[in-house]
């Protein structure tokens, strides 16, 4: 969820957002856009590992209903992260994979529950605050970072514990990647590791958040009928998004990680203190 948007309602109006939304009212530009923008999404999030459903939540909200963003996410996000299981299959992650799964998808129906009896205005605005600080910490520490992966029992206990925190924050705010993007900076994965363990954790994190969100009503059913129903584009990005994957070196995919999540993070921050109302 690679699950990542949420109401601006609190849990205690879910009941509302079960109504049927259709998207009869979409112009052929706002159809444009959302084509454009899954095709950049799916590209970028090839090529990096991470960013599709941040990137559509993050511009999405300005003119779809948050029920039907949730629905389209999971989706998209869900089919592109299939693609590369099934892309990165001979990758071994050593583990580090289900580490990290089952501790998310244990952590999820809590994120659910949480997010269901809160107000989500506060508590995105308190994640995106923390992610901005610990973005602005990870930059600051980079150069100290080991040379090589770590497979000891503490680095075992960190990819634990953030694929918990990712579980958790996917369930509250749709914003599981950047748990695990921290850890594979953190703990300097391999580029083709890193995308492995991304996509075997989004795929198998999307598929519970998208049950749980469905389960407790903030789910689309149409939307994601219209999510489906763009798979030719999902593909078309994940296309590009190899080519030009095939052209980073190590270096520059952890420059541009970083660089991307620097960015949502901003983006997220502005978003939930200056957009949301």
């Amino acid at each position: 969820m690679q699950s990542d948007g949420l109401p601006a309602e609190t849990g205690r109006s879910n009941q509302e957002l079960t109504e049927n939304r259709p998207m009869d009212n979409f112009t052929n530009l706002h159809f444009f856009f959302i084509v454009l923008l899954i095709f950049i999404a799916s590209s970028v999030t090839t090529a990096i590992g991470f960013g599709l459903n941040i990137m559509l939540i993050s511009f999405l909200q300005f003119f779809m209903p948050p029920v039907q963003i949730v629905g389209l996410a999971i989706v998209v996000g869900t089919l592109n992260a299939a693609i590369r299981v099934v892309e990165t299959r001979q990758v071994n992650t050593s583990g580090i994979s289900w580490r990290m799964i089952v501790p998310g998808v244990l952590a999820i129906p809590l994120g659910l529950t949480i997010l269901y009896f809160s107000d989500t205005i506060f508590l995105k605005r308190l994640f995106s605050v923390i992610i901005l600080a610990g973005t602005v910490l990870l930059v600051g520490t980079r150069k100290s970072m080991p040379g090589k992966l770590s497979n000891s029992k503490p680095a075992q206990v960190k990819q634990m514990v953030l694929g918990a925190a990712g579980g958790l924050m996917g369930g509250l705010s749709g914003m599981a990647a950047i748990a695990i993007v921290f850890c594979s900076l953190i703990q300097n994965w391999e580029k083709m590791l890193a995308h492995a363990v991304f996509a075997r954790y989004f795929f198998v994190i999307g598929i519970a958040a998208g049950i749980g969100l469905y389960w407790i009503g903030l789910c689309d059913g149409q939307t994601m009928a219209v999510g489906l129903y763009l798979t030719p584009i999902i593909w078309l990005g994940f296309a590009t998004g190899i080519f030009m994957r095939h052209r980073i070196s190590q270096q520059r995919f952890r420059t541009y990680t970083t660089i991307c999540l620097i960015v949502l993070a901003v983006v997220g921050f502005v978003n939930t203190f200056f957009v949301t109302s």
